[in-house]
């Protein structure tokens, strides 16, 4: 069984590449299916002709097409001898995750050189890569929903440094689909690449398929990083959990085919305990959002808390410092775990 990788270009010059396994001799008009979540986003592979498959697209869900495509055969790293590739996508996630901290604060080298071989990232352009920041870069991004118009440091690429460093037999890919502003709320779940479950759901199977190429148990946790935006109110900070049980399930239904175990293990960011400055007026609701996140907490889903104060001049989004220890906090949670 091989993967073939099938590229689209739509109307505004935006790159989709889609992946499906592919076997056998094809029958001239013969049709099949492979969907990519929602009824907007269908592949469809038709053999033109004896041993040949060739892409072609129902036009009557997918509105934006062009007719550009290639067709060729994908060339993803191998996984290291002796090593477990580990896949971990982060959504529903927030402009924290998206990455607001500033890449020449890093340290030199980042990530180490002792484990930059085995950490790597999924970009928007749906290119599989070494880890490096800013993971959430957004060139070429696909999914305009998902777009945030900011792509700096995050947390992602610290904790998959932390846990290389840990477990020396793992590798790990960073699948991140987060949006800067939104609420826990607009993430439920949705068809359709217009929204914004939807769209990440899209884009972590494309990845999937693409790193991969079949269904197997590779997904060890999922990430979560959501809080109630800014002007949410205390009803909105306290159905946090409910909306998150319902966005799990949806994804455990879903994903269950490349899911290590079930029920799904999740990793989840808690807002940290300081307002950030000037937002006083959120306390009620600040207070009310960190009781429901605690509560969630249960065998199967680990917290990790945000850093205090290493807050960009904006007063509300981490800075370099705080999001490295962001990484380090979420990646000490898994492992006290034994997630990985």
């Amino acid at each position: 069984m091989t993967t073939y990788r099938f590229r689209q270009i739509d109307t505004n010059g935006k790159r989709t590449d889609f992946y499906g396994d592919i076997t056998g001799s094809g029958v001239v008009g013969e049709t099949r299916n492979h969907g990519i979540i929602g009824s907007t986003n269908i592949t469809i592979f038709r053999g033109l002709m004896s041993g040949s498959w060739w892409p072609s697209v129902n036009t009557s869900t997918v509105p934006d097409v062009r007719t550009v495509y290639t067709f060729e055969k994908t060339n993803i790293t191998p996984v290291g001898a002796g090593r477990t590739r580990y896949f971990i996508p982060a959504w529903p996630a927030q402009s924290d995750f998206v990455g607001h901290g500033p890449t020449a604060s890093l340290p030199t080298p980042y990530p180490s050189a002792s484990i930059a071989d085995r950490i790597f990232g999924i970009t928007h352009a749906m290119d599989f890569r070494p880890a490096v920041e800013p993971m959430n870069d957004e060139t070429e991004q696909r999914y305009t929903i998902l777009v945030s118009g900011q792509d700096e440091v995050g947390p992602s690429c610290q904790f998959a440094q932390q846990i290389a460093l840990s477990r020396s037999n793992a590798e790990i890919v960073i699948c991140p689909c987060p949006k800067g502003g939104t609420t826990s709320t607009e993430w439920l779940p949705a068809s359709g690449v217009a929204s914004f479950f939807g769209a990440a759901a899209n884009r972590t199977l494309n990845s999937l398929y693409m790193v991969y190429g079949t269904p197997q148990p590779v997904i060890p946790f999922w990430w979560f990083e959501q809080a109630p935006s800014n002007g949410s109110t205390s009803s909105l900070a306290s159905q946090w959990a409910a909306d998150m049980t319902t966005i799990a399930n949806e994804i455990e239904t879903i994903f269950a085919d490349w899911l290590i175990v079930r029920p799904m293990r999740i990793l989840f960011s808690r807002v940290q305990t300081d307002l950030p400055s000037g937002f006083n007026f959120l306390q009620t609701d600040w207070d009310a959002l960190i009781a429901n996140q605690e509560s969630w907490q249960a065998s199967n889903r680990v917290m990790c808390i945000k850093s205090n104060g290493n807050l960009n001049a904006d007063n509300q989004h981490q800075n370099t410092t705080g999001q490295i220890i962001h990484g380090q906090r979420a990646a000490e949670a898994v492992l006290s775990a034994s997630f990985i």
